[in-house]
């Protein structure tokens, strides 16, 4: 019986989607992890794909890791960054920008993909352990811009139940009634999940503030 040689994946950077993404691909691929920090030539010469999930600087991570890796291998970017990123990657290394947002389906993530076709479709059935939904959105960098889009509409989102609970309050009715109320009716929206800690003032969320600096940045590049 011929042995098989399972296909070999390493993520950079692991945090929250790093580790999911390893629980649901670890038992068809070998998968190696590192940091930004930790990473050798040792846990690249042989991968198939890289993934990466860092806060910053992915190009400058790619420029680096793809003199270790084959010719062949595939980099999926799930970092949110600014677009424009990309546009420092040297040389002729295939990419895919696929910034991820949470799924309510049957998988943790939808992906929002900036890349060539040929080089996607190379990477479907990896992307679909993890991925509810993979929409192919059009160039490198398309992707992440998808994702600003996406995170305009959460942020709008996730005010307007705030300006709701402070109305509510400034009528005094009785806040877990409103709560209830707006999950039965036509205002029902994913940021209902945070009624309670908007609430309670205990609220927070860290990417937004970079998620609007890169929207920011974007414009000021398209605006020149």
């Amino acid at each position: 019986m011929q042995n098989y040689k399972k296909k070999q994946i390493t993520i950079v950077g692991y945090g929250q989607v790093g580790k999911i993404v390893k629980k649901l691909v670890d038992t068809i691929y070998k998968v190696n992890i590192c940091t930004k920090k930790s990473y050798n030539e040792e846990l690249f010469k042989d991968s198939d794909f890289v993934i990466l999930c860092l806060p910053n600087n992915c190009a400058e991570t790619v420029n680096r890791v793809s003199g270790w890796t084959k010719k062949s291998c595939i980099f999926i970017d799930h970092s949110t960054i600014n677009p424009n990123e990309y546009n420092k990657i040297k040389g002729k290394i295939n990419v895919l920008d696929c910034p991820v947002t949470k799924s309510h389906l049957s998988l943790p993530f939808v992906t929002m993909v900036g890349g060539k076709k040929r080089i996607l479709d190379k990477a479907q059935s990896l992307l679909r352990l993890y991925c509810a939904k993979i929409i192919h959105i059009g160039v490198l960098g398309a992707g992440q811009k998808a994702k600003l889009v996406n995170q305009l509409c959460a942020i709008y989102c996730l005010c307007g139940v705030n300006d709701a609970i402070q109305l509510g309050k400034t009528f005094k009715l009785p806040s877990m009634k409103i709560h209830d109320m707006l999950l039965s009716g036509s205002a029902n929206c994913v940021q209902l999940k945070n009624f309670k800690k908007l609430l309670q003032g205990s609220y927070k969320n860290t990417n937004i503030e970079k998620e609007i600096k890169i929207m920011l940045d974007c414009i000021k590049v398209l605006t020149k």
